[in-house]
């Protein structure tokens, strides 16, 4: 007798079946995880340091510049498709480069070509020359930073600037015109400076100057570097003599030139050239000279490469260096690393294992202390104390600076983590760095030996064998067995698009224009097995199944399915999107894949292909900028998908910012950005203490439990970057302005944390009437999320429509939260303050006046001899101001008036800083006996050139001061600068 099945249990097992047909549909994992709570940031890397100098009386102070960009939409969110804006930012180390701070934030709107200093009758000065800005100059190691007062710099390059023997100071400039000459500026004490013009514009890259150099012996003799030789002056500048240098027959005279002066035998120099030989190939050339330059001996010339260094890649050089505690030893600073030549430029070997690969900008000897040396470049700030044998990283108190485009977790017991560098290239001849991390990404170190010359665009690890990753380059595809260490460069057929290694074993797939190669033992060998069109994407499944995305002759983008031995390509199907497509198998369920394209959203599909669903429901699409329009999409951008191994949980970052996390395969999506801001999410990876994310402009940041989170700045800068009349209206036609700012920690382009949300108050002022408040600027966010930009939208601007009257703008924070100094905007036709009748004290205030209006009232210029001068002529003025109780002419009580007053002023666009404290001066007027604040001689030489121009105000530290803005110049407008952009993201 056959036995019936209970009905409970049939129905139990149909329902688990159903069950388990829609998990599988939906993609659920078998467990869910849960996201830890916090995001940290700061941990490093730090991508590009520009320059760096010394104080020559001091070789434990260093300066140096960071550079970093982002992209920014109208709104001021962050996007990798807007326009990109670069900024620098001084650093400075009292301690031979353990520790730094940042120096100054005055330079905001300059991009340094050159960084130098020099000692002089007034002591040590800095110098900075930059691209279009002219000369700068720091009298105080950094900390403040004023333009030199040199004639017709306008539309020049500041290209070198060295020190003779008699300690006159001669910049080099290059004219910024389209057909450029070339002069040289010559100066005793760098207040004063001759000219003379070297060279007309030559269309011959020999001619292309590239930097100066004074002989250390003969003050008269110097040296200009040019694009494949060498300018000397025996007359300190007045004829110049072309030198040619002997080169090997049949090569190219253009080439790469670098010079060092020995400083202890007069005449003898040496050269580093890098060129094209006769066969077309490039080399690299060292050469003496023991004349001063009139004639060179071409050297042998003999490179060393290390073991897993590149030998293909020829270096171009930076910098030379000459030892001054080991006259035959040479430090060459190129694009491959740096070199070290102990027999003055006939051998060179690596100058240690750590700094192969990385390109390495420039180097400085510590001149006390032997073997002590400094290397900055592509990757961050090094220093040996064991002339080179061993380097470590020194960036304490540097800001992150990388941008993240790939992070690689290593198979293996604790794998590292490799990240990419993307973004900027601050120089032409530079590469990006990879770094290497073995403690969950706390600390990083170059990992580009055998990257020699490489630029490499893409990066995974392979995840089934340990310490094995691949680099994606131009040519072909880079290995590393080792977690990192070392790499080998191979070249392939075609030009490489996108790269997969098989999670079941040794096998590798790269995508060409052409179609798939094939490589089924980690690399070694190559066959191509497709051949179907340009693969744009490629991937394979948990059970090692190959797919690809490829656009056929017809320019359709289809699927493709293949076997496990590469072959045997099947078409699955069009894909549902087109574009620049990511494929991305998961690593644990076969036939699962998830496809992106930008603005498309994300795809999904469960069954190999056949079937596509959407699954970036609750990722919100962010308006899409075309130009200055914003335009709702349809789908979100996202930039990054990560499938998370260990925890099941999907991330993705969107463009626009905004992080969102998945625990049912992307069926729904939550916000997990928590305290980011905008800051933008390029890449993933679990580390092995828990998830890290590599950012835009932040480096790599850390996801994990009990993160303290960063404090606020106890003093911040507060910088308005823009004020926009609607519709692009003329000052005397705009009705109504947007005004936008920035906060900054103190002295710096630092941003203050993500999360903080101070108040900041917005003042303004009619003409010569003191401020005040307008309201509370409104700090812009991602989707709830702050982030540090505050606006201020529909101000009222009628009142400078008549020419005679000004508007002045500045910001605060709300006292009590943070120390505040701030820059101001005048919006005006004619911004000059005219007060030909200052306000005269109408009585004296009752007791116990605590509100204070204060008013400068006269603005006096004059010559050195004390006689009137007009702004465009005055080096000095003598400034006087009083102060009253708020809303009146009332003068203050002698017990009422505070215990100082400041003089505040801002040149330009600068953050307001204090100049002097304010002179009291009883009066006797009108009746009354009052008090009066003198500022006598204050120097206003720079007001004196058209393009600048001083802003000047009052405060009294402890009181509840408003001042007037008393503008100086002869055209005192503020010219809309180039907005700021932070030097790092914000922290979380």
């Amino acid at each position: 007798m056959e036995s019936r099945p209970n009905a409970l249990v049939m129905w139990m097992g149909w329902m688990g079946i159903a069950l388990g047909l829609l998990l599988s549909l939906a993609g659920l994992p078998a467990s869910g995880a849960q996201a830890p709570a916090d995001w940290r940031g700061g941990a490093g890397p730090v991508a590009f340091v520009t320059h760096i100098v010394a104080d020559p009386a001091d070789s434990n102070f260093l300066l140096i510049f960071l550079v970093n960009s982002a992209r920014r939409n109208p709104d001021q969110t962050q996007t990798l498709q807007g326009e990109t804006v670069t900024t620098w930012a001084p650093y400075f180390s009292v301690d031979g480069g353990q520790t730094w701070q940042p120096a100054s934030n005055d330079l905001a709107e300059a991009r340094p070509i050159f960084l130098a200093m020099f000692s002089g009758e007034e002591g040590v000065t800095a110098w900075v020359g930059t691209e279009t800005r002219g000369l700068w100059r720091s009298d105080n190691r950094g900390r403040t930073w004023r333009p030199a007062s040199m004639p017709d710099m306008a539309r020049q390059r500041a290209v070198g600037m060295t020190q003779d023997a008699r300690g006159r100071l001669h910049l080099l400039t290059v004219e910024t015109t389209r057909y450029p000459a070339t002069h040289l500026y010559t100066s005793r004490d760098g207040v004063l400076w001759s000219h003379r013009q070297i060279q007309t514009y030559q269309d011959a890259p020999q001619a292309a100057v590239a930097g100066i150099l004074a002989d250390p012996f003969d003050p008269n003799r110097l040296y200009i570097t040019t694009f494949g030789g060498l300018l000397v002056t025996e007359d300190a500048g007045f004829t110049w003599k072309r030198v040619h240098l002997p080169l090997p027959e049949g090569a190219d005279p253009a080439g790469r030139v670098v010079l060092a002066a020995d400083t202890t035998q007069r005449g003898r120099l040496f050269l580093v050239r890098r060129g094209k030989d006769a066969s077309g190939r490039y080399a690299l050339i060292s050469f003496r000279s023991l004349d001063g330059g009139l004639t060179w001996q071409r050297l042998p010339t003999r490179l060393t490469f290390s073991p897993g260094v590149n030998p293909d890649a020829v270096p171009i050089p930076f910098s030379l260096r000459l030892d001054p505690l080991k006259r035959e030893q040479l430090l060459l600073a190129t694009s491959t690393g740096l070199w070290r030549s102990p027999d003055g430029g006939v051998s060179w070997l690596a100058a240690g294992a750590d700094l192969a690969g990385p390109s390495v900008l420039d180097v400085l000897f510590d001149a006390r202390r032997k073997g002590v040396w400094i290397a900055i470049g592509a990757g961050g700030v090094w220093r040996t104390e064991t002339g080179g044998t061993s380097w470590r990283p020194i960036i304490q108190g540097l800001p992150a600076t990388g941008h993240i485009r790939a992070l690689a977790r290593l198979a293996g017991d604790r794998g590292p983590v490799l990240a990419l560098n993307g973004g900027l290239i601050p120089q032409d001849e530079l590469t990006h760095p990879l770094w290497r991390s073995t403690d969950g990404g706390e600390s990083w170190t170059p990992a580009m030996r055998g990257l020699e010359g490489a630029r490499v665009r893409q990066l995974i690890a392979h995840p089934a064998l340990p310490d094995t990753a691949f680099a994606l380059t131009e040519t072909g595809i880079a290995r590393t067995d080792n977690g990192g260490l070392a790499w080998l460069q191979r070249d392939l057929e075609g030009y490489p698009l996108s790269i997969a290694a098989d999670p079941t074993g040794p096998r590798v797939y790269v995508g060409v224009g052409q179609g798939l190669l094939f490589s089924p033992d980690r690399g070694d060998t190559w066959r191509q097995v497709f051949a179907g069109g340009s693969v744009v994407a490629v991937t394979v499944d948990a059970a090692g199944i190959p797919f690809l995305a490829a656009y056929g002759d017809g320019g359709a983008l289809t699927l493709w399915r293949g076997e496990s031995n590469g072959g045997n390509w099947q078409s699955v199907g069009p894909l549902p999107v087109q574009g620049a497509v990511t494929l991305q198998a998961h690593p644990q369920q076969p036939s699962l894949l998830a496809l992106t394209s930008p603005w498309q959203g994300l795809w999904v599909t469960v069954d190999g292909g056949r079937q596509w669903d959407r699954r970036d429901g609750g990722i919100p699409a962010p308006a899409r900028w075309r130009g200055g329009v914003a335009e709702t999409p349809d789908a979100p951008n996202i930039l990054t998908l990560f499938m998370d191994p260990d925890t099941g949980a999907w991330w993705a970052g969107r463009d626009g910012g905004g992080v969102y996390h998945s625990l049912n395969n992307g069926a729904r999506w939550e916000d997990a950005n928590e305290d980011m801001g905008d800051t933008l999410i390029l890449s993933f990876a679990r580390g092995p203490d828990g998830l890290l994310a590599g950012t835009a402009n932040g480096g790599v940041f850390q996801r994990g439990e009990g993160l303290d989170a960063p404090a606020p700045p106890p003093q911040v800068d507060v910088r308005i970057e823009i004020l926009w009349p609607h519709d692009f209206a003329p000052v005397t036609a705009a009705s109504q302005a947007n005004l936008g700012l920035r906060l900054y920690r103190a002295r710096s382009l630092e941003s203050p944390p993500c999360a903080w949300t101070p108040n900041v108050d917005v003042w303004g002022a009619r003409d010569a009437e003191p401020l005040r408040r307008l309201g509370l600027a409104d700090q812009r966010n991602v989707e709830g999320h702050p982030f540090p930009f505050w606006t201020m939208n529909d101000l009222d601007v009628t009142w400078a429509n008549d020419p005679d009257h000004q508007l002045i703008y500045l910001a605060r924070v709300t006292p009590g939260l943070a120390e505040s100094h701030g820059s101001v905007w005048v919006h005006a036709a004619d911004a000059r303050t005219r007060q030909p009748h200052p306000p005269q004290p109408q009585g004296l205030a009752p007791a116990g006046a605590a509100e204070l209006d204060g008013r400068i009232l006269v603005v006096w210029p004059h010559d050195e001899a004390g006689r009137y001068a007009p702004p465009d002529e005055a080096p000095l003025a003598n400034i006087t101001a009083a102060l009253f109780q708020r809303e009146t002419l009332l003068t203050l009580q002698p017990e009422d008036l505070p215990d100082r007053v400041w003089l505040i002023g801002a040149l330009d666009n600068q953050i307001g800083r204090r100049l002097a404290v304010g002179k009291p001066r009883q009066v006797e007027a009108h009746g009354l006996r009052y008090t009066l604040y003198d500022f006598n001689d204050i120097d206003v030489s720079l007001a004196r050139d058209p393009t600048h121009r001083w802003a000047f105000w009052l405060e009294a530290p402890g009181a509840d001061l408003a001042s007037n803005v008393w503008i100086h110049g002869s055209n005192a407008r503020t010219i809309a600068p180039r907005m700021t952009e932070p030097i790092t993201a914000c922290q979380p």
